[in-house]
C-alpha cells in the first residue's frame, strides 16, 4: 500500500474529528444529558475510533481521488497530443501553439495533483 502523505493524513484526521459529537450522539442518544465525566469518557473513546479507524479510510479515499484527478488531467493532455499532428508548424495562426499549451497545462496539472502540490 502507498504511504499516505502527512498533509493528507492531517486533513483526514481533521475531517474525522469533526464528527465525534455526532458519533457520540449516535452511540448514546442521551449523550447531551449524560453527566460531564461520562460525556468526556465517551468522547475520548469516539476520538480514538475516529483517529485510528476512520481517518485512515478517509485518507485512502483522498489519495484515490487524487489519483483519479491526475489521470483525468493526463488523459486531457493525451487527447490534445493525439490531435497535434493535424496542425502545421507552430505559428500564431496554426493553433499548434495553443494545442501545445493545452498539453503542457494538462501535464502540469496531473503532476501537481499526483505530487500533492495542487493549490500551493
Amino acid at each position: 500500500m502507498t504511504k499516505i502523505p502527512e498533509d493528507v493524513m492531517k486533513a483526514a484526521r481533521d475531517a474525522s474529528l469533526s464528527c465525534i459529537v455526532g458519533m457520540c450522539s449516535t452511540y448514546r442518544h442521551d449523550y447531551g444529558l449524560l453527566p460531564e465525566d461520562e460525556r468526556k469518557s465517551l468522547y475520548v473513546v469516539m476520538s480514538q475510533l475516529a483517529y485510528r479507524d476512520v481517518a485512515p479510510v478517509i485518507a485512502r479515499a483522498i489519495m484515490a481521488e487524487r489519483e483519479r484527478c491526475a489521470a483525468i488531467a493526463s488523459r486531457y493532455a493525451d487527447g490534445y497530443e493525439a490531435g497535434l499532428p493535424h496542425y502545421g508548424a507552430a505559428d500564431k495562426d496554426s493553433g499548434r501553439g495553443r494545442q501545445e499549451g493545452h498539453i503542457k497545462a494538462g501535464r502540469d496539472i496531473a503532476e501537481a495533483i499526483a505530487s500533492g502540490t495542487e493549490g500551493k
